[in-house]
């Protein structure tokens, strides 16, 4: 039963009665009001660390063999810059409703460290159809990937510094390139593929933004540092392209720094372009000063414009 408020009612020359009425409420503000609260209640300046992942491996010898122990841990020292008033997403179907769509609509939901793709999946699962919908930006740091050796069968291992192989096999990758000699592949979490699908086409335009690893731009001479395949950004491109297309835009967001670092990045554009990149935008980032020089630095967008995927094993004869 909704609340009942009274007042006190006076006339000149009449005895004092009462007036009971129904108490306003939240919900009786008109809409465009009622958003603008939700905004500064849900919506925060930063972006919402909603998992940051730290990640170490050990060798470990035992009866003369070497082998790796990995292991992925919850960073808590990681801020998450959650807004105040999360409450309200618990409240009547009406209010959470309009909530929702103004909290997940207008927050830009960060994912970093390691295995950042499996952590994205199961949030983006939880929050279900709904939410998803609503979703606008989305930011997700890319590590370098692990080196791997493929066969013409398909047949992978890790290669790490140490020489230590970790044998398996991933359909991802399986195609026979008609090859005797092993080739260089780089791996990507299945998860990606699974967070493409469930983001789906329908829903509001996002963005998703894949941040680099400082000083790296993968494939570009002088910048890729052991990244000189493209295969994963060609994959993401991908998988954007089968499930997403028309609702998700990828974007790779980077970092580079040197002495004149703009000016060579921007001498680049040729080979950058040659690697199937088109820049979006270049800002000036900090510069570092001392008695002998300047280093500056730059923060680039870039996107794929064109890319190749593996042949199938029924195109390769």
């Amino acid at each position: 039963m909704p609340k009942r408020v009274c007042r006190i009612r006076w006339h000149k020359g009449k005895p004092l009665g009462l007036i009971r009425y129904t108490a306003p409420t939240f919900l009786d503000l008109p809409r465009e009001l009622r958003d603008r609260i939700y905004y500064h209640a849900l919506v925060s300046p930063d972006p919402i660390t909603v998992c940051s992942m730290e990640y170490d491996w050990t060798p470990i010898s035992k009866d003369g063999k070497i082998s790796l122990v990995e292991t992925v841990t919850l960073d808590t020292s990681n801020p998450t810059n959650m807004p105040p008033a999360l409450g309200m997403l618990s409240c009547n179907r009406q209010l959470v409703t309009e909530a929702v769509a103004i909290f997940y609509g207008f927050n830009t939901f960060r994912f970093t460290g390691y295995e950042t793709w499996q952590p994205m999946y199961e949030w983006l699962r939880m929050i279900g159809d709904k939410a998803r919908a609503h979703l606008r930006n989305l930011t997700i740091e890319v590590q370098r990937p692990k080196g791997l050796i493929q066969d013409r069968h398909g047949s992978h291992e890790f290669h790490y510094h140490f020489q230590l192989p970790w044998h398996f096999r991933r359909v991802a990758f399986s195609y026979d390139s008609g090859k005797d000699i092993q080739e260089s592949v780089h791996y990507l979490s299945p998860a990606a593929e699974a967070c493409f699908r469930i983001l789906g086409k329908a829903g509001h335009a996002l963005t998703l933004r894949l941040v680099l690893p400082q000083g790296f731009l993968p494939g570009v001479e002088r910048w890729c540092l052991g990244w000189e395949s493209l295969a994963i950004p060609n994959q993401v491109e991908q998988l954007q392209r089968k499930f997403t297309a028309g609702r998700v835009v990828v974007l790779w967001e980077g970092m580079l720094e040197g002495i004149g670092i703009r000016d060579r990045f921007l001498g680049q554009q040729a080979a950058i372009k040659a690697k199937g990149w088109e820049v979006v935008d270049i800002k000036e980032g900090p510069t570092q000063h001392n008695s002998q020089f300047q280093r500056s630095t730059i923060l680039f967008t870039i996107r794929r414009t064109s890319y190749t995927s593996p042949p199938s094993l029924e195109s390769s004869g």
